[in-house]
């Protein structure tokens, strides 16, 4: 991950609880219109609590104060639970690349 970060992160938020990790979300800067929302990652623990909705206003609260027309994702297909907190938050796919073989899985890129 470190090669992924280096010199554009602009901000990562990280939740913790009692010292654990429990999540966290990154911004990483495109150009000065445009964030790139990065490593929304919510432990299984913490799923249903709230937390990546918390996440995500905080993220995107962060964003209008920097002034960002546009934010942007890349997910991928096998993920249906952050999909669903992508909608309820205005995000929409606007190309899908296809499937190919990334972390041991068949997975397809898509962008919102």
């Amino acid at each position: 991950m470190a090669l992924s970060l280096a010199g554009r992160m602009e901000c990562i938020w990280i939740a913790e609880q009692n010292g654990k990790f429990l999540g966290c979300i990154g911004l990483v800067k495109v150009n000065e219109d445009t964030a790139q929302l990065r490593w929304l990652l919510v432990e299984p623990v913490a799923r249903g609590s709230g937390l990546g909705k918390d996440l995500m206003n905080r993220f995107l609260e962060y964003c209008k104060t920097k002034d960002y027309k546009r934010v942007m994702l890349w997910t991928v297909n096998k993920l249906p639970a952050a999909r669903s907190l992508y909608d309820r938050f205005g995000f929409f796919l606007t190309e899908e690349k296809p499937e190919t073989s990334l972390w041991g899985q068949r997975l397809a890129y898509r962008k919102g």
